[in-house]
């Protein structure tokens, strides 16, 4: 967490096939291009209530260099801090962007117009996505499949993550009162918020989300009167 996923790996195909895949595959699955920080980048989701996810893809020398990482919601679109696609901590939440880094690289990767077998190498990547190198030993190599947006997860109920974040909503009705523990409560529990509201215990993610915010609020404003308060700039 903290870390964008990158990999880079070789390709040597045409400016136009890349641009062509990557462009045919961020439309079906919803992303749209955007600026971010002065980067030209791929982004899905407005971060309501789950962060946002981003996909960056630079192509030179027939080699191509993707990253992919998703933000935190700490309030109803607003959101900070980077996270990648490894590591267990949100797992679900990775999971869809992990799946879609995993088929954009094979989209990209797939062989076309080969005139005798060749070995396609898996990509050079610190942050190990797993791709398994594709081999084409003498048979009839297919042609360039199109796209086809990815089938749904199958149903998952995140009712855990409801319950934790009403609980996580209740700790903040004290926690606020001291802004080192409120804030971390109250973030979490707006997280835990965001990820159980389609669950089947969607009432209790929902009071929780509420409650958290309001004790969000509630810590903010405790910490900006604590600190006039330290400065002799206000007075009860």
């Amino acid at each position: 967490m903290g870390q964008r996923f990158v990999t880079n790996f070789m390709i040597n195909r045409s400016e136009e096939f890349v641009w062509s895949v990557t462009q045919d595959f961020f439309a079906k699955e919803g992303f749209q291009l955007t600026e971010y920080k002065g980067e030209q980048v791929w982004k899905k989701g407005n971060g309501w209530f789950t962060g946002p996810q981003f996909m960056k893809v630079e192509y030179g020398n027939g080699q191509v260099h993707l990253e992919a990482w998703m933000k935190f919601a700490i309030l109803p679109g607003v959101y900070c801090g980077e996270f990648g696609i490894d590591g267990a901590l949100f797992f679900a939440v990775k999971a869809h962007l992990r799946t879609r880094v995993d088929a954009l690289i094979r989209l990209l990767m797939q062989p076309i117009g080969m005139s005798r077998p060749q070995m396609v190498q898996p990509p050079v990547n610190n942050n190990t996505s797993a791709v398994p190198p594709m081999a084409w030993q003498g048979q009839p190599v297919p042609p360039i499949q199109p796209y086809q947006s990815m089938p749904q997860m199958p149903a998952r109920d995140p009712k855990g993550q409801a319950v934790a974040s009403l609980v996580l909503g209740l700790v903040g009705i004290i926690a606020w009162v001291i802004p080192l523990f409120g804030y971390p409560v109250c973030i979490i529990g707006m997280i835990m918020g965001g990820m159980g509201i389609k669950s089947s215990k969607r009432g209790l993610a929902v009071a929780g989300l509420v409650l958290s915010i309001l004790f969000l609020v509630a810590t903010l404003i405790n910490s900006i009167l604590g600190v006039l308060i330290m400065s002799g700039s206000y007075y009860l």
